[in-house]
Formats: C-alpha cells, structure tokens, sequence
C-alpha cells in the first residue's frame, strides 16, 4: 500500500482497485499524524497542509490557525487547501480582523463585525447601523 509513511496497515478494496483503472487496491488503516484518505495523503478535518513539509512526513498536517471568531464553520479550515473562510465583514489570512468600517470581531456575529456609520477620531462617540451609541 501507499500510505505516505503514515500508517502500518491497509487492506485490499476491489472498488477502490476498478476505481484506479486497475491499478491498487489497497486502503490505508489507522492514518496518522492528523492525515486521512485512502492513501493518507489529505489533512484530517482541522488540519491543514504545512507548507515547509511533504505529505509523506510526520509534520505534513499542522493544526488550521482560523479565528474562531472570524471564520466561517466555527474556525475550521478548507480541507483541500487549507485556507480559513472568513465571515462576511472579516479579512485577513486567519480571519482575525474586521474589514475597513467594520469593528467588534465575535464569534456570536454571524457576519464577523459590526458595521459603522462613521468614525473618524479614536474615542468619538458615533452610531452603528443598529442605532446603537458606541465608542470607536
């Protein structure tokens, strides 16, 4: 089997074998070192691929750094690639930061920030979309 030194076991799957074009048949058992698939060769859900490794490494997957706060699906990566899906109103590559005229990252916000209605000066006292008072 092919299981990208991540695990000791595999069986013979005659579906997996007519999939391949006749090729292997062999499905990888107990993946380790956060990886999945037939082959352990993807990220565990909440892991992500490292960039500074190959897939046939122990340190292939790392933990997903999403925010909590700012991502969608409660922090959890994208699982072919990695990457963080932001909520609406937040950016950046961890979804951490609210975009340009949002502020209050939270993780109860279903879009990540609340928006403003302007806010020129640290400490004035200004409306939100709401009609909330706030405080930049």
């Amino acid at each position: 089997c092919e299981c990208n030194n991540h695990s000791q076991r595999c069986h013979f799957d005659l579906a997996v074998y007519e999939a391949s074009g006749w090729r292997s048949g062999g499905v990888c058992e107990g993946c380790m070192h956060h990886t999945t698939g037939p082959k352990c060769d993807q990220c565990s859900p909440g892991y992500q691929p490292n960039p500074r490794s190959q897939m046939d490494r122990p340190d292939a997957c790392l933990r997903c750094i999403c925010s909590v706060e700012g991502a969608l699906n409660g922090g959890q990566c994208e699982d072919s690639t990695g990457s963080c899906q932001c909520k609406a109103n937040v950016e950046g590559p961890r979804c951490d930061r609210c975009k340009r005229g949002f502020y209050g990252l939270s993780l109860s916000n279903p879009v990540g920030c609340k928006t403003t209605l302007g806010c020129f000066f640290p400490s004035e006292i200004w409306t939100t979309k709401d009609g909330e008072a706030e405080k930049c």
